[in-house]
């Protein structure tokens, strides 16, 4: 959740602005989503009292659910929703990246040559 959101805060605030044609509005989709991810995290919250195991969702779906869910929870979130979280982080790398060099990087860069890119970032995290 850290990566999609830290990511989400560099790259959507522009067209947030854009989609909704006025600055209040766009304050209120972000206090909005601040207001989701606070409950989510009380949500955690109180399972970590009610349910004082170490393992965080894993453990809360094992013991409210049963050894599978738990077990295709770990493999969805590893294969998942890991390579989402890389693949959001690179493309927001490689926005930035190429800002450094042009002015209006969508216009100014050959797709290929992005994608390149964000390839070589992708091999590096991995």
């Amino acid at each position: 959740v850290g990566t999609v959101i830290g990511t989400g805060i560099f790259i959507t605030p522009n067209s947030i602005t854009r989609s909704v044609h006025a600055p209040a509005t766009s304050i209120l989709v972000w206090l909005a989503g601040g207001v989701i991810a606070a409950v989510g995290g009380l949500v955690f919250c109180e399972l970590g009292t009610m349910i004082p195991v170490s393992g965080a969702e894993v453990a809360y779906l094992r013991k409210i659910y049963g050894p599978l869910p738990g077990f295709l929870s770990v493999w969805l979130m590893h294969f998942l929703l890991g390579g989402m979280r890389r693949a959001i982080g690179v493309l927001g790398f490689s926005k930035y990246f190429w800002s450094l060099f042009y002015e209006n990087p969508e216009a100014e860069v050959n797709w290929w040559v992005s994608k390149l890119v964000d390839l070589s970032a992708l091999y590096v995290i991995v």
